[in-house]
């Protein structure tokens, strides 16, 4: 990639991550990217961000998976709950302690941590505007990491005029 093009890709990470500030991978992405761009100090600040909520990332990932085997596991949903509750989205938070609750009323720390994600959670607001350009940003990245050979093997079935 040419200088101007890692500092596009930089700046779309940024983008992305103003979005969605809970994503592990874009932060790492965009460490390695402001290292490209020799800002090493904002390079390694990024991957540090990158560490714990690509921990959570996984550990989402993994009880979601739990779910389908076992949706009606209070201690999962509970576990989700806490998730969301680290990465600040309490509002989704207070919804998996409600659910936990409602598959076992008597889950204490349920209850608790609910009460504590309530007093936290605001209701999102997300516009029409913001699903915009969340999709452009992701179709964006997504161009600029295809390799010109995958940009060609998509055209091959495609039928000559």
């Amino acid at each position: 990639l040419r200088l101007n093009e890692i500092d596009k890709a930089a700046t779309h990470y940024q983008e992305s991550i103003s979005l969605d500030p809970t994503n592990g991978k874009t932060y790492y992405q965009l460490g390695q990217t402001l290292m490209r761009l020799g800002k090493k100090k904002e390079g390694a600040e990024a991957i540090a961000k990158s560490k714990p909520l690509l921990d959570l990332n996984q550990k989402e990932s993994v009880l979601l998976d739990k779910l389908v085997v076992a949706p009606h596991s209070a201690k999962v949903k509970y576990d989700l709950g806490n998730v969301y509750f680290k990465l600040k989205l309490y509002y989704k938070a207070k919804n998996w302690f409600r659910s936990a609750l409602e598959d076992d009323s008597r889950y204490s720390d349920a209850q608790r941590m609910m009460a504590e994600a309530d007093k936290l959670a605001a209701e999102p607001e997300v516009t029409k505007d913001d699903v915009a350009r969340i999709r452009k940003t992701v179709q964006e990245s997504y161009d600029r990491t295809r390799t010109p050979l995958e940009i060609r093997s998509d055209c091959k079935d495609v039928p000559k005029k």
